[in-house]
């Protein structure tokens, strides 16, 4: 699956270089033109790097502090790109990883975006989590006899399931199910982290070295899937989607 990215800015020629040079790195790209919109698309999807304009669009640079907040977006990698009024502390301040100075040049652009996908796809692989629907076997806090929930996703830090019996926000979990297409089984102990809708989010606790690599290796596999669709633009007068 391709990386992703998301561009706030208004100037042509910076969101032609930045399409020129991600897509030459194999990065989806969508632009927007307003602090608005960037703000609601961050809310609602992950992205692997953001690019924000913050001297040259109204209210950008609060986007990026704004973006720390949103958990799925929180790591995000931040690139400020400055023309002359924001100063490289600030931009740090306002959460960026990385700054880039106007005018932007393809070299200089190129090697800050070197430096930035060994941190993109650390975050990728800790964040991704896959759609998965495996029986798994838990014993919940102190009982002695297993039950049988259903998994919702796997990632390489737990797992949502669906549960026959009620938890509650810190309980301990013992689990136990079968990677799919494979012959591996994935055991240990764990702890219920979140609770709604009917579902249970468990964080892995205890787990074995070689459990966790072979969850990792699957994992990384099922990542390398399906294209992401084509960009998309966001006209910020218009609110079209082209």
């Amino acid at each position: 699956m391709a990386m992703n990215s998301l561009i706030l800015s208004r100037d042509a020629e910076a969101i032609s270089l930045l399409r020129r040079v991600l897509g030459d790195n194999g990065i989806a790209i969508e632009a927007c033109t307003g602090s608005e919109q960037f703000n609601e698309i961050v809310a609602s999807r992950k992205f692997d790097a953001v690019f924000v304009d913050c001297d040259d669009v109204a209210g950008a640079g609060e986007t990026l502090r704004q973006m720390r907040t949103v958990p799925s977006n929180r790591k995000t990698i931040g690139f400020a790109i400055v023309n002359g009024v924001t100063t490289l502390q600030q931009a740090f301040e306002m959460g960026a990883n990385f700054v880039l100075d106007k005018p932007l040049s393809v070299e200089r652009l190129a090697r800050s975006l070197k430096a930035a996908q060994g941190l993109m796809a650390n975050e990728r692989r800790r964040y991704y989590r896959h759609p998965v629907a495996t029986p798994v076997h838990i014993k919940l806090g102190t009982e002695e006899y297993e039950n049988l929930g259903t998994t919702i996703n796997l990632s390489e830090g737990g797992f949502a399931a669906k549960l026959p019996k009620a938890t509650t926000i810190g309980m301990p979990i013992r689990f136990r199910f079968k990677l799919p297409e494979t012959h591996n089984f994935i055991e240990g102990k764990g702890d219920v982290a979140w609770v709604a809708n009917g579902l249970t989010g468990v964080k892995f606790g205890v787990i074995p070295a070689q459990a966790q690599k072979e969850l990792e290796e699957w994992l990384q596999k099922k990542m390398n899937g399906p294209e992401l669709l084509p960009p998309i633009f966001i006209n910020a007068t218009t609110k079209r989607y082209y």
